[in-house]
């Protein structure tokens, strides 16, 4: 995935605009990155934060998702 190139990723040139212009660019991004990442276990700690911090709206059911997979990794690396 080639995040550096997104359309949405906010530049040093766009960040003279307006506040309200850079902070939907910065939410339309993460929610689109919401949707492409292919390995969700591994960014459930992002996910907590960006809710957190009021980015974006927490999914109660995909976050226990996340949390699930990553206590089924840890449990596989416990039985080797």
């Amino acid at each position: 995935m080639a995040l550096a190139r997104h359309n949405n990723i906010p530049t040093r040139s766009s960040l003279h605009g307006d506040q309200a212009s850079i902070t939907e660019g910065a939410i339309n991004f993460v929610k689109e990155l919401e949707q492409t990442i292919t390995n969700p276990r591994d960014m459930a700690p992002l996910y907590e934060s960006l809710g957190a911090s009021g980015v974006l709206e927490i999914d109660q059911k995909v976050l226990d998702d996340m949390r699930g997979k990553i206590v089924d990794e840890l449990n596989k690396l416990d039985e080797k």
